[in-house]
């Protein structure tokens, strides 16, 4: 198991990844992660749950903001967290997690995308990773 979190807030511009600076867990050798980035390289002959959590908010009251896990910048089915602030820069929760099986002699690399329309705050980001056996 690997644990990824930044406490800080983040604005992340649409098509930028969420950006994790601390590690709680120290990942496996199967999981990659370079601090400050948003980018998580998980190897090859594995099966991982990936589980987020976060704070997020827009600078407008009413409009839509959406996060989603990807690989290889292609949102996964099923993942994409939405949520539509009623006053602007009111933070909800939101969090997702999907099953991914990386092919032998591979590597996925994911991340939590801003998929949406606007840029999102993000505050109080965690990522877990469990490699299974």
């Amino acid at each position: 198991m690997a644990e990824f979190i930044n406490n800080t807030e983040q604005t992340i511009a649409v098509g930028s990844n969420v950006v994790f600076t601390d590690v709680v867990v120290k990942p496996c050798t199967c999981v990659t992660h370079r601090a400050g980035s948003g980018i998580f390289t998980l190897h090859g002959g594995h099966r991982y749950l990936v589980a987020f959590s976060g704070n997020v908010s827009g600078a407008t009251a009413g409009t839509e903001v959406d996060l989603a896990l990807t690989i290889a910048g292609e949102e996964i089915a099923g993942t994409r967290m939405a949520s539509t602030p009623a006053v602007a820069d009111d933070a909800n929760n939101v969090c997702t997690m999907s099953y991914i099986t990386v092919p032998n002699c591979c590597c996925y690399t994911v991340a939590i995308e801003n998929v949406g329309t606007t840029e999102v705050t993000v505050t109080a980001a965690n990522l877990v990773i469990i490699k299974e056996d």
